[in-house]
């Protein structure tokens, strides 16, 4: 469903959404509809597919961005996996869809599929959702920094300035936010092999195992 670079991803960022007795799955909206970063539209539900990995929709979702006129369509029908937090990230960053961005991955999962807007676009809409549904602005930040330097872009691959798949370099960007809380979008967005590891010359080992940050 999302591209070839985003479902190479080996074993690693973010845990799967717990499923009901019955098969499906539902995942409610976040109560806390902040204005500053916009709001969700409906009820995710989902049903599990047989092949052991994908989700379908089976009700339209959507967020809307906080000036009310930028809205992402999650449709019903569409089918959705997490791939584009990679998977080989999941145990350093956490999975897609057990935090309280879980709302944010499927719009995102849904945007990187159709690619009807910009790469960049779609990564930074899914830091503003995050923040939507309660996630931390530390949390957000690195979710938002894997997406970024190790999701799928498009039309074509860009050249990337972090190592791929490398899961010292996902642990040194995590550490890199950490001790950087209010560090803007923009620095991440910029940041490469170099300027990480002249910043953060040591990675912790707490850097490395799953987070419990919210």
């Amino acid at each position: 469903m999302t591209n070839n670079n985003s479902r190479f991803l080996g074993a690693a960022f973010i845990g799967l959404v717990t499923v009901a007795a019955s098969g499906g799955a539902q995942v409610r909206s976040s109560s806390e509809d902040s204005s500053n970063w916009g709001h969700f539209v409906g009820t995710v539900e989902t049903r599990w597919e047989n092949d052991g990995r994908n989700m379908t929709l089976l009700r339209d979702f959507a967020y809307v961005e906080a000036n009310g006129t930028v809205r992402w369509d999650a449709r019903r029908g569409s089918v959705i996996d997490g791939a584009t937090i990679p998977m080989w990230a999941w145990s350093i960053v956490g999975g897609p869809y057990e935090g309280k961005y879980r709302n944010a991955s499927v719009v995102h999962d849904v945007g990187c599929d159709k690619k009807t807007r910009p790469w960049q676009t779609t990564h930074r809409m899914f830091y503003m959702a995050a923040r939507a549904g309660g996630t931390s602005n530390v949390r957000a930040k690195i979710m938002y920094g894997a997406v970024y330097h190790f999701g799928p872009r498009w039309p074509d691959p860009k050249l990337y300035t972090l190592r791929q798949k490398d899961e010292t370099e996902l642990a040194r960007l995590r550490q890199f936010i950490e001790d950087r809380p209010d560090v803007s979008l923009d620095s991440i967005d910029r940041l490469t092999s170099r300027s990480l590891l002249a910043a953060e010359p040591q990675i912790r080992e707490s850097s490395r195992r799953p987070p419990n940050f919210q």
